[in-house]
């Protein structure tokens, strides 16, 4: 019901409860979850797959890596922010 609705966010913002988005999507939720999944998951492992697979391998590795987590990054934005 759109009368209900407007009537909880006015109260909302009366209590002071609304102060609207302060990261946003792409600070708030895509740039942290990036930066936790590429730095701790993919980039501390990289000498030992250089070592054992050899760079082109490992690069094609890490591209297929990051496709992975950018697009995990985006279905969790797009979750979070019912987008």
């Amino acid at each position: 019901n759109v009368s209900s609705s407007r009537r909880i966010s006015e109260t909302l913002a009366e209590a002071g409860g609304n102060d609207g988005n302060k990261f946003g999507t792409l600070f708030g939720v895509f740039l942290p979850c990036l930066q936790n999944i590429l730095g701790v998951i993919l980039f501390i492992r990289v000498p030992w797959i250089v070592g054992q697979a050899g760079v082109l391998v490992t690069t094609s590795i890490i591209f297929l890596c990051v496709f992975t987590t950018t697009m995990t990054t985006l279905s969790m934005s797009a979750l979070a922010t019912n987008g």
